[in-house]
């Protein structure tokens, strides 16, 4: 039923489509709360990390729920200046240290910083970027940072909450189309160190701040899948989505 309401809803995004939607997941015994946004959530959305709060962006602006009693905190307009100004992505900082948390929003026009306890926009910076900021990372401990792919695979990392940008301005890479690093990462144990991950399969740990490469591996199929069968042709290196850091430091995961 999930799966025939959302192509329906695909297919044609009228009223009777998205009520089919809503009763489906309505009827959903495991549901916490539901949430009913005033605009249409084609933008982005983001919990904190102890999801207790949800943001929700429709492109042009962004609103803050509480998921327990799904009330709406307050919203604000977050369009941001420029020819491609629709958010395109958001983050929510691991930790209370800079008075509260900040919720990072992101186009292709720029970066906003957000001090969610005021309502109000506290730092923007502009990427240079060739294409929309990707991969929003948060550091947990030591320095307050920053960090988003800048388009071509480029990382820009920043301090907070000035957003000081750490590494020279990423230039745009002639012949460059699309985004290549999947996932950012920040050791919680040690934020000088961050990790990515790409399409092509390989995760990289750099320092955060000069983005000197410090190890290099390339998951392979069997870890991640399980052996192939025999016969099986070669595939292309499947890409990390995901990345996580072990809490003790006795090893480090992707998936």
């Amino acid at each position: 039923a999930v799966l025939l309401s959302a192509a329906a809803w695909q297919r044609a995004p009228t009223p009777d489509a998205r009520d089919a939607i809503i009763s489906v997941f309505e009827a959903q015994p495991d549901a916490i709360a539901w949430l009913y946004p005033d605009r249409p959530a084609n933008g982005t959305v983001a919990f904190t990390p102890d999801s207790q709060q949800l943001a929700i962006t429709d492109g042009n602006s962004v609103e803050l729920w509480d998921v327990a009693t799904g009330k709406r905190l307050w919203e604000a307009s977050a369009a941001l200046s420029g020819p491609h100004p629709a958010i395109d992505i958001a983050a929510f900082s691991a930790d209370d240290k800079l008075n509260g948390k900040l919720l990072a929003l992101a186009s292709a026009d720029g970066l906003q910083l957000w001090q969610t306890a005021d309502r109000k926009v506290i730092s923007a910076a502009l990427p240079n970027a060739p294409m929309p900021l990707h991969a929003l990372a948060f550091s947990s401990t030591g320095p307050a940072l920053l960090a988003a792919e800048c388009g071509c695979g480029q990382v820009q990392v920043w301090t907070l909450p000035d957003l000081h940008p750490l590494r020279p301005v990423p230039q745009p890479a002639p012949a460059c189309s699309k985004s290549s690093i999947e996932g950012l990462a920040f050791d919680p144990a040690d934020s000088s160190v961050l990790a990515r991950s790409q399409i092509n399969g390989l995760v990289w740990l750099e320092n955060a701040q000069t983005g000197a490469p410090i190890a290099q591996v390339r998951p392979s199929d069997d870890q991640r899948n399980g052996p192939a069968p025999s016969g099986t042709p070669p595939q292309q290196p499947a890409g990390v989505p995901r990345l996580a850091f072990s809490a003790n430091r006795s090893g480090r995961a992707s998936c």
